[in-house]
Parts: structure tokens; sequence; C-alpha cells
């Protein structure tokens, strides 16, 4: 019901789900309904059960869809696997900000190698990792 009502919405411009146990399948939803969503411009999906599967659905969405601004994925279980798809997004999406977690990056992945692959300097607009919250 979510994702219809995001996909026919011509007014709401953000939308914060974070902490409310959104995973896989949610996301895999939000991303079909963000291929033809031209309002939208935050998308908060922080505080989730979010892993590699959620994130490279809504990686492809974002390559279509160039109205979201910014998207905050801190706190989810996404490892280089899913940073490296949304990468790609971000190659082609140039307006897009990625805010995530060093806990989303436990494998390796830093804002410096995110900022390299996307030809970014690190602290670039793009990029924003806070540290974790202990």
């Amino acid at each position: 019901a979510l994702g219809q009502a995001l996909k026919d919405n011509h007014s709401l411009t953000e939308m914060d789900l974070g902490c409310n146990r959104v995973g896989d399948d949610e996301v895999q939803v939000f991303a079909m309904a963000l291929k033809t969503n031209r309002k939208l411009k935050q998308l908060g999906l922080g505080g989730n059960l979010i892993t590699n599967a959620g994130v490279e659905a809504l990686a492809e969405a974002l390559q279509v869809n160039r109205t979201v601004t910014e998207i905050d994925l801190q706190y989810n279980e996404i490892s280089e696997v899913g940073m490296e798809a949304l990468q790609d997004a971000l190659q082609v999406h140039k307006a897009l900000k990625l805010i995530a977690s060093d806990k989303n990056l436990r494998y390796g992945v830093t804002e410096a190698s995110l900022a390299t692959s996307a030809k970014q300097e690190p602290g670039s607009r793009q990029f924003r990792i806070l540290p974790r919250l202990e």
C-alpha cells in the first residue's frame, strides 16, 4: 500500500521511515515506486533491517530517478557489495547525497574508498559517513 502511494505521489517530498523495521522486501517495493516518482527528494531509511538485496534494488531505481537528492542509510546491514551498488548509482545520479554510518562499513569500505570509486573527494557533497554512536 505504501509503495503504491509513493508511486502515485504528487506532493510528498520527504519520507522518513527510520527505525521502523523496514527490510529488503519493503525497500524493493519502494524502489519500484521510485522509478516513476518525480516528487520525493529525501528518503530516510536509517536504523532498519536493510541488507545488500534491498540496497541493490534501491541503487537500480536511483539510476532512473533523479529527483531524490538525499538518502539516509545509517545503521543497516549493508556490506561492501551493497555499497558498490550505491556507488554505481552515484556515478549516474550526481545530485544524490548518501548518508551512511560506519556500522554499514564494517567490510573495509570507507568514505575515502567510496569517494575514490565515484571519482569524488573524500568529504564531498555525495558522501557523509557518520561515526557510530556507542
